[in-house]
């Protein structure tokens, strides 16, 4: 109640200041905040990730809102009441109902805006002088001590009056179909954003509510068969199990998330809340995209515990996936509980319940950290060779395990910060070696290409894949690599900007190249070469650049000739080359700029040998 007659009087005072400037200022007013609320929506992301996530990474969301729409419109005000002094005159009446007009819209527009921001602000589970988007029973005293409260309804959120949040998000929405558009819109990027926002606030003081990227990586997913309510035995531990299906056209699937190190709590420890896990997808092919929360964990079950043996309801004492806990009265759903990941371990397994058709782009954790998904029933078996039409074979090295749904899966708008790094790097993918994934026996050469000995010297080779079987040029099937180094090939997902900022910054970044890898030893190596295979027009293209000699230089490595950004999405690989000192471990991927730019490799494995 507070919060609302707070909105509700700082609406009724933007009113009154347009009402009293007349239809000419309150006009100016409205069109300038128009502008800067499509400006900030489609770019506090990054501004937040790239330039506030290093100070206060809790409260970087919400203050880049505030200051990418305050600050502009501020500065505006005062630039055009400098510039124009003088307001035109019309009749009294004209002047104060134009200023009513135009004052509701202004005033919707900054009420939203600012309740949009007190959204994100870490208040404990999100309660703002007493309100919370989310509707909770009161605490209540057991045996034990207080209970947590609980959300009342954990499939619905409370609305805010006067809907200024709503309205924004609207307007966003509205404008990026428009003039804000891109290649990706903010409707198409933000699904349910304020549902998005409100659970990923839905947590503890001591739940973190950031994780910067490449601070998560899914290792695997499958499917369950089935999932259960558990009988109250505390946190994970459950003492019987009750199964519950999924609902008609749906399915469980578990996703196993690795959490890195930067993922973790001030104080050291892996701690979050299911709905701080997103995933997000599409539920057909070319259908809107949309997202589903994280519903249940495994429950540990002590195979030493007397209480599960010879217990049929814990036969074999495995793990079984819960996503409720049946208290008696009720079904509690597992969706704003604390939890961390079993002692000793970084790994986490998820559950979701899935429409049969779903096809999965990414998965997110707490608003910026992002990892692409892909559904495989044998994630971690080989990965198959692909073999074009002329029978060409690629090494099962430079298989991505990219999306099948739309290659590299794209963070939304502002992407925090991902896609306008340009690339991050895909896991357990990359590898060392002087061989290229396929042997080129017809090909064209451009940047004073050297090739000798059945090797690429350095400059750059293009191939059509169709062409090689019956190729007389000399055969290209290794890079020329110095003896006192290692080639290592990252293999990487283009990452592609959705807001026009995003796309400016990241056609910078992959023009700039500056793309590096850090070992263990803090020595940073720069960007030597790399190759791509996509398809160009009707025809799979094969494209190398090599420069073992100019690494960071005027001259090496910059865009590709014959692939474009366009073409690297849907199956494609895209591989970066460096050259780097035997016996170290590679442990970090940038893409220039600053740290928040960077993906830790610590757990890739990527030794060079000796």
């Amino acid at each position: 109640m507070a919060l609302t007659v707070l909105l509700i009087v700082a609406f009724l005072v933007i009113v009154f200041f347009n009402v009293v400037q007349g239809l000419f200022s309150a006009l100016l007013m409205t069109v300038l905040t128009l502008c800067c609320a499509a400006v900030a929506m489609g770019s506090f992301e990054y501004v937040a990730v790239e330039w506030l996530s290093g100070w206060r990474p809790d409260y970087a969301h919400p203050l880049a809102l505030g200051l990418t729409f305050g600050v502009p419109l501020l500065l505006l005000r005062v630039l055009f009441d400098q510039t124009i002094r003088r307001a035109a005159l019309l009749p009294a009446m004209v002047d104060r109902v134009g200023g009513l007009v135009f004052g509701v819209v202004t005033a919707v527009i900054i009420v939203g805006v600012f309740a949009l921001c007190l959204h994100m602000i870490p208040f404990d589970r999100g309660s703002f002088i007493g309100y919370s988007r989310i509707d909770y029973t009161p605490p209540t005293r057991s045996a034990e001590g207080f209970d947590e409260p609980e959300p009342a309804d954990p499939f619905k959120e409370r609305t805010l009056f006067p809907h200024a949040d709503s309205f924004v998000v609207a307007y966003a929405s509205l404008v990026s179909d428009g003039v804000f558009s891109g290649s990706s819109n903010f409707r198409q990027s933000h699904p349910q954003f304020i549902q998005r926002v409100n659970w990923n606030n839905a947590a503890p003081m001591e739940v973190p509510r950031y994780a910067p990227p490449g601070s998560i990586k899914v290792l695997q997913t499958a499917v369950v068969p089935e999932a259960f309510d558990f009988t109250e035995g505390g946190r994970r531990r459950a003492a019987g199990f009750s199964p519950r299906p999924a609902e008609d056209g749906k399915y469980y699937r578990s996703i196993k998330v690795q959490l890195g190190k930067d993922a973790k709590s001030s104080f050291g420890e892996h701690v979050f809340t299911l709905r701080q896990f997103q995933l997000f997808g599409r539920d057909r092919a070319g259908g809107r995209t949309t997202h589903y929360f994280a519903i249940g964990l495994p429950a540990y079950l002590d195979p030493n515990d007397p209480a599960n043996i010879d217990n049929p309801a814990t036969a074999g004492a495995e793990e079984k996936f819960m996503r409720g806990i049946d208290k008696g009265y009720g079904v509690w759903e597992l969706c704003d509980e604390v939890y961390a990941p079993l002692s000793g371990s970084n790994e986490v397994n998820l559950l979701f319940e899935l429409p049969d058709d779903f096809i999965p782009e990414y998965l997110e954790y707490r608003l910026a950290a992002r990892a692409p998904v892909r559904f495989e029933e044998n994630d971690q078996a080989q990965t198959p060779t692909r073999t074009t039409p002329s029978g060409t074979t690629f090494d099962p090295k430079l298989a991505s395990g990219a999306p099948t749904s739309g290659g590299a899966a794209p963070p939304p708008a502002g992407g925090g910060g991902g896609a306008v790094r340009g690339a991050t790097v895909r896991v357990q993918q990359s590898h060392f070696g002087d061989a290229l994934p396929l042997t080129l026996t017809k090909y064209q050469t451009y940047k004073n290409a050297d090739v000798g000995r059945g090797a690429l010297l350095e400059g750059g080779l293009i191939a059509y894949l169709v062409d090689q079987a019956d190729g007389t040029d000399e055969p290209v099937k290794r890079l020329e690599v110095p003896e006192s180094a290692r080639l290592l090939h990252l293999n990487v997902d283009n990452l592609r900007a959705r807001s026009g900022l995003g796309r400016i910054l990241s056609q910078a970044t992959k023009t700039i190249q500056n793309y590096t890898v850090t070992d263990d030893r803090g020595k940073t190596y720069q960007l030597v070469g790399k190759y791509a295979v996509a398809k160009v027009g009707n025809d799979e293209l094969f494209e190398v650049q090599y420069f073992p000699n100019q690494a960071g230089t005027v001259g090496g490595v910059g865009k590709f000739e014959k692939i474009q950004d366009a073409h690297l999405t849907g199956e494609y690989e895209l591989v970066l080359l460096f050259l780097v000192d035997p016996g170290v471990t590679i442990v970090r991927f940038s893409t220039g700029g600053s740290a928040t730019r960077a993906d830790d490799l610590e757990n890739e494995g990527l030794v060079a040998p000796e």
